[in-house]
């Protein structure tokens, strides 16, 4: 549909709803099917019972909190009417509260409401692989409901119960039903708020899914002790790849040997423990440090572990203290991780750590994305870029770079000219927030269209 509804929309005082509308009488319906969404409750929803194709194995559908057509509210039983007939065609399931605007039709998401139990009678849960319950203010009724239709999909790849405020009183129900999805691959409960009591119900069943690739337990104010019993069931789980623990309360090392992306941001790990946890899983291909406070004295610490994440291919330590002495330090271990393709020093206070910086391009032959947005950079930095960047080749690797921020001003500018010059394939270039005034930016001008290929630049 967001290719077809520019088509017909034709005039500007045509409306989203009289847009959709053209496309469903037009015949093109046939040249955006099979959609990657069907949305129940636009105007359109009449449309859907008389347009749809009765076969449409892929369709991911999706259920506003709000419904209308033509201006009048639909009643619940006509809601689950349409969910009944469009979920018998559908492998994935997503239930969305969406939040853009104030709804006109709400109700509790729990087992009275005839939308979830519709969806739950309807599904043929033997070709269900997806289902997306996030953001649904699940109740402990409502996720009985939900585990009802765990317990009969065994072909279920991907569960997203994020959000839903508290899951703690429902993880005693969900951990009975969780082995019983023996092709699970994916599992989300972020802002869950699981806590110890949670994660006692919760960590023997994520040991049980053999086949569990990417967990994600982020903002749950989990503590070491529910940590503890989380790594000790994930030493089971030896097919999981991706951790994200943002957001909890850990303080303590722990292991996570097979790991390829880790994200610990805004937790409470200091540089040793950072260090202890890294060298556990020297095979990491992406790290998230951010928001942990990390000082220079700290940033030394976790050197360690960093040098021997040789297969590192994106590291973020944003949001955290990172001066002159302790980006001299960070920059000397990157040196060996020589296939980083993504970096982000975004919100640290550089400043004169810039040219550390500039000489790790030299090193760093792969890197695709820099961001050094709020670093703190002003003109000094930029000429520190400048300086160093007067002992690089041709960079064609760097398709992204944000300096967004940096107070650079027009002298900053001036010094970057010749640093972009280096940028042969820069697609992305983020400037905002640095006052370059008009001598500024026809400097800027300048250095793009002396680039081999300035028609490289999108954004």
């Amino acid at each position: 549909l967001k290719f077809a509804i520019p088509v017909t929309w034709k005039r500007e005082s045509d409306s989203m709803d009289s847009a959709c509308l053209k496309v469903f009488e037009s015949s093109l319906l046939g040249l955006v099917w099979p959609p990657e969404r069907v949305v129940v409750g636009m105007r359109v929803s009449k449309y859907l019972h008389e347009e749809l194709p009765k076969q449409a194995e892929h369709t991911v559908l999706h259920v506003a909190e709000r419904t209308s057509m033509y201006g009048k509210d639909l009643a619940p039983d006509q809601i689950s009417k349409d969910l009944e007939r469009l979920s018998q065609q559908c492998s994935r399931i997503s239930l969305l509260a969406s939040s853009h605007e104030q709804p006109r039709f709400s109700m509790s998401w729990s087992c009275r409401s005839p939308i979830l139990q519709g969806v739950v009678d309807a599904t043929p849960t033997s070709s269900l692989t997806h289902l997306n319950f996030s953001k649904l203010k699940l109740e402990e009724e409502g996720i009985l409901q939900v585990c009802k239709l765990l317990a009969l999909s065994p072909s279920l790849s991907t569960l997203d119960l994020s959000a839903n405020g508290s899951l703690r009183g429902g993880c005693a129900r969900l951990a009975a039903v969780l082995p019983d999805c023996s092709a699970l691959t994916s599992l989300k409960l972020r802002s869950s708020r699981l806590g110890l009591s949670g994660m006692e119900h919760l960590a023997p069943a994520i040991a049980s899914c053999a086949k569990l690739a990417s967990l994600d337990l982020s903002w749950n104010g989990l503590r070491d002790r529910a940590a503890s019993q989380l790594t000790q069931a994930l030493g089971q789980c030896t097919a999981l790849t991706n951790l994200q623990l943002d957001g909890n309360h850990l303080t303590e090392p722990f292991r996570c040997c097979a790991l390829r992306s880790l994200g610990v941001a805004s937790n409470e790990l200091r540089g040793a423990v950072l260090n202890d946890i890294l060298k556990s899983a020297w095979q990491l291909t992406e790290i998230d440090i951010s928001f942990l406070g990390l000082d220079c004295s700290e940033v030394v610490d976790l050197s360690d572990g960093l040098f021997v994440c040789t297969s590192l291919t994106s590291l973020t330590i944003a949001g955290n203290q990172v001066r002159e002495t302790g980006a001299d330090v960070l920059c000397e271990t990157l040196r060996h991780c020589t296939e980083i393709r993504k970096l982000n020093l975004q919100s640290n206070p550089i400043a004169a750590g810039a040219r550390a910086i500039g000489s790790l391009m030299n090193d760093l032959r792969d890197l695709t994305v820099l961001d050094l947005a709020a670093c703190d950079l002003g003109p000094e930095g930029a000429l520190k870029l400048e300086q160093a960047s007067k002992l690089w080749a041709y960079v064609p690797s760097m398709t992204a770079l944000n300096l967004a921020d940096n107070r650079l001003g027009e002298e900053g500018i001036v010094h970057l000219v010749s640093v972009f010059r280096k940028f042969e394939n820069l697609s992305v270039l983020f400037l905002n927030g640095n006052e370059l005034g008009d001598a500024g930016v026809i400097s800027l001008m300048d250095a793009m269209l002396q680039t081999s290929s300035p028609t490289s630049l999108r954004r």
